[in-house]
């Protein structure tokens, strides 16, 4: 059975994103019921890190933003410098390695 919450992606840094090794600003768009977000949000706190959320239902200008930025309107989307980065597996594997940096 698929576990939807485990706290592993079992991938790596998806390649297509910016190097986790650096300071970056991060911010998260999301909304609290979506499961894939919640996913995140689990990891984030596991991980002791801060990530500045957007409510793309309770903030309409984060819905333009998130479909302005990737033609898109789904979440999670992880926005690293002005990068999108979709797909809770990936934002997960990413900040994992981000989390790590200065170990």
């Amino acid at each position: 059975m698929f576990d939807l919450f485990r706290s592993g992606s079992g991938g790596g840094v998806p390649a297509h994103a910016p190097t986790p090794d650096t300071d970056r600003q991060l911010t998260l768009f999301m909304y609290p019921s979506c499961p894939f977000c919640a996913r995140v949000l689990m990891h984030i706190r596991r991980l002791g890190i801060e990530v500045p959320t957007r409510h793309i239902h309770a903030e309409p200008e984060a819905m333009a933003e998130l479909v302005q930025r990737t033609g898109r309107r789904t979440v999670p989307m992880l926005l690293i410098d002005d990068e999108p980065l979709h797909e809770s597996a990936d934002i997960m594997a990413w900040l994992s390695a981000y989390a790590e940096r200065g170990a």
